[in-house]
């Protein structure tokens, strides 16, 4: 994954890379983070309707030169009101220049990024169960006073929760965007 990133950077044609400038007197320039998006997903098939309780959910990752997440402490909105574009000749040149230092931070941002997978997936998993369960006392409720709610009807309910499970329990992280910040004056 951390090859690809680099790649990128390096190739903004595919817009999913982006390099802005930072003007902050407060920080040095030459200073750089990375911001980096992934997402957790996980596939099923569709009668399971897993995107109900685990939809594509986005993580952001700030990290900066010693692979501190900042996310929490610097949002999106406020970073971008900061940033300006820069040419592409220039940041080619600062690709170039903090090649060696991005890999390893990338990659510290993925394993930022998968601390939150098991957050998201219990979260998926307490809502799943949540809702299932209720249709589940439901049905077995109206089955008491109405026999034309089938056994078949109560183990779909509780087939489809063993099903879920596994297939929220496999969700991956997916990187999907890159961009390099760099503080100038």
């Amino acid at each position: 994954m951390v090859t690809g990133a680099i790649d990128l950077v390096l190739s903004d044609e595919i817009g999913n890379a982006s390099i802005g400038l930072l003007k902050n007197p407060a920080l040095p320039a030459g200073t750089f983070f990375l911001e980096c998006i992934f997402t957790v997903e996980a596939t099923a098939p569709s009668h399971l309707q897993l995107g109900r309780y685990l939809p594509t959910t986005p993580i952001r990752v700030l990290v900066d030169k010693n692979g501190n997440d900042l996310a929490d402490k610097v949002t999106e909105d406020v970073l971008d009101k900061q940033l300006s574009p820069v040419k592409k000749k220039i940041a080619l040149q600062l690709v170039k220049a903090l090649k060696s230092q991005v890999a390893p931070l990338v990659t510290k941002a993925e394993g930022h990024a998968e601390n939150q997978i098991s957050e998201i997936q219990t979260k998926a998993l307490e809502n799943m169960h949540t809702t299932l369960d209720d249709e589940l006392s439901r049905l077995t409720a109206l089955s008491e006073i109405n026999p034309s709610v089938r056994k078949e009807e109560l183990d779909f309910i509780k087939h489809q929760q063993e099903e879920l499970t596994s297939y929220i329990s496999k969700a991956q992280l997916t990187f999907e965007a890159i961009r390099m910040i760099v503080v100038s004056n």
